[in-house]
């Protein structure tokens, strides 16, 4: 020990008048005003609708830097029982969904794409499909019946399977002779044998 004594410092707490809990509740009430008005603001702006097919949609406009729209289409389908040992299925679907149609090949999906500057991926996730889009103000209401029409026309062409069944193949042969993957398996197994 070197000699010096220890000091206990003591925090006080703040101590709340009968005032500060009425301002406290009345600063919290005007934030509530508030909030509830900006809710009612914003939600003023949101165009809603439905389409022939009986999809709802919401769409809220907003100013972008980029002057750039966007958009992501969510559709559900199928439940736990129907998609039970589907998962490579689905993997497929997401790469050949947006791949070509009977009016449109894959080449031209890229060009038009390109035309319009426009982008869309697609994921799915559980039993959701999601489309995100983008393309300038100008030419997104275009892009968007365009992705729409590869949607729901896409034919999960042949030719295109077949391009992704080899790029498959081929990345699995690679990954059991690249170095990394090589070492990647052989950590696996020796860290199984203590697990």
């Amino acid at each position: 020990a070197s000699g010096k004594k220890q000091q206990n410092v003591k925090i006080e707490q703040p101590v709340w008048t009968q005032k500060d809990y009425i301002r406290a509740a009345e600063e919290l009430k005007q934030l509530q005003q508030y909030s509830k008005t900006q809710l009612s603001t914003l939600d003023k702006k949101i165009e809603r609708g439905q389409l022939m097919n009986g999809m709802k949609y919401a769409i809220f406009p907003t100013n972008t830097p980029d002057q750039m729209n966007y958009a992501t289409l969510t559709i559900n389908f199928g439940d736990e029982s129907t998609l039970k040992n589907q998962g490579a299925a689905l993997e497929l679907l997401n790469s050949l969904l947006l791949k070509g149609t009977k009016k449109y090949n894959y080449e031209q999906i890229f060009d038009k794409t390109a035309e319009m500057q426009g982008e869309v991926k697609s994921s799915i996730e559980n039993n959701q499909l999601k489309i995100e889009l983008k393309a300038p103000k100008a030419k997104f209401k275009e892009y968007l019946i365009f992705v729409s029409e590869l949607i729901r026309h896409a034919n999960f062409d042949q030719t295109e399977f077949d391009v992704l069944k080899k790029q498959r193949l081929a990345y699995l042969q690679r990954s059991f002779t690249e170095p990394k993957s090589i070492s990647d398996i052989q950590m696996g197994r020796i860290l199984e044998q203590y697990s």
